[in-house]
């Protein structure tokens, strides 16, 4: 144990890129870890035809309808609060007047659509998963050069001169800078 501890420590204190690496898995681990048990912790939401027994039912007080994802939140009278999807094809109201729940019922029920935020959890794990992927893309890109890639003013200078059309307009422009000045 003792031995792999010191190989450990040794690695880290080798290589350069050891520790953010390290420090890059950990907060990959956590990160997935959190999305793991927040995903657990929600509970499978109820079936279309079950909201349309409650409120036929008179027991839900408030519906709110999610436009974008299709997403429901009905509040009871009791103070609890449960979730549902619809289908996004057709409307909630639609869609709970097939499932036999009449005007007079749906009218009883507070209904209101929400907009989402704009930086939601999907947009957000998104952007950040196409920001690290870039960013993983750049360092290996700049591993595989060498460091050969970051501007620096000999390497500006080198690769100027290089170009024929470069030379040429260098040429032109001091050619015509000598006839004016004669």
């Amino acid at each position: 144990m003792k031995q792999f501890v010191r190989q450990t420590l040794d690695f880290f204190k080798k290589h350069k890129y050891g520790r953010l690496s390290a420090v890059a898995l950990l907060g990959v681990l956590f990160i997935a870890g959190a999305f793991y048990i927040r995903s657990m912790q929600q509970e499978p939401p109820l079936a279309l035809s079950d909201v349309a027994d409650a409120i036929s039912a008179g027991k839900v007080e408030k519906i709110e309808d999610t436009t974008e994802s299709g997403s429901l939140t009905i509040l009871y009278k009791d103070g609890s609060t449960h979730t549902s999807r619809r289908d996004q094809a057709s409307s909630f109201l639609e869609q709970i007047t097939y499932l036999g729940v009449s005007e007079s019922e749906m009218a009883r029920v507070e209904y209101t659509i929400v907009e989402p935020g704009m930086f939601t959890g999907e947009k957000g794990t998104s952007a950040l998963i196409s920001l690290l992927m870039l960013g993983m893309a750049a360092f290996v890109i700049t591993r595989i050069a060498g460091g050969r890639m970051l501007p620096t003013q000999k390497n500006i200078h080198k690769a100027m001169f290089r170009k024929p059309h470069f030379r040429m307009w260098l040429e032109w422009t001091n050619a015509a800078r000598s006839w004016l000045t004669s």
